[in-house]
């Protein structure tokens, strides 16, 4: 008697037709992004340090043409901050449909504006699909942007 070959597990929900699209992969080929240990749950924004020696500059000329790019000063409101914020230099790459904001500030640890470090963070306008598909979207970014620039000793803070 043959042997039948396992099951793929069934993907329910999608990343969506759009965000596909842009990325130019089907959802089998997403998904395989997702860590085996990711949490089921949905989320909308992640986080993650990085060590990197180039300014805002050079990393905002590595996705010119491929997103929307800009650099602007954020607020950001750290604990020991006064009431107004401080505002940190901010590179804001957003892919064409817009479903996501890729944001890169320096810094390390809790401590804003230290040079050769940065912290990425990303945050999604819907939630994704049951899987996962935003943390897959956030893992692929990772893997396949980070490299090229010359992060290194990334460090996941998504709680």
């Amino acid at each position: 008697m043959p042997v039948k070959a396992p099951k793929t597990p069934r993907l329910r929900g999608s990343a969506g037709k759009k965000i596909l699209a842009d990325l130019g992969i089907r959802n089998e080929e997403l998904h395989a992004f997702l860590p085996a240990d990711a949490p089921k749950w949905l989320r909308g924004v992640f986080w993650c340090q990085l060590d990197l020696a180039s300014p805002l500059e050079t990393i905002a000329a590595h996705f010119e043409g491929r997103y929307d790019v800009s650099i602007e000063d954020s607020l950001r409101f750290p604990p020991d901050a006064p009431a107004e914020g401080i505002s940190v230099r901010t590179l804001t790459v957003r892919p064409k449909g817009h479903y996501c904001a890729y944001s890169f500030f320096t810094k390390r640890d809790e401590q804003y504006g230290a040079e050769g470090s940065y912290q990425l963070e990303v945050s999604f306008r819907e939630m994704g699909a049951q899987w996962g598909s935003n943390r897959a979207v956030y893992e692929r970014f990772k893997a396949i942007e980070l490299p090229p620039l010359g992060a290194t000793n990334v460090r996941e803070l998504t709680e």
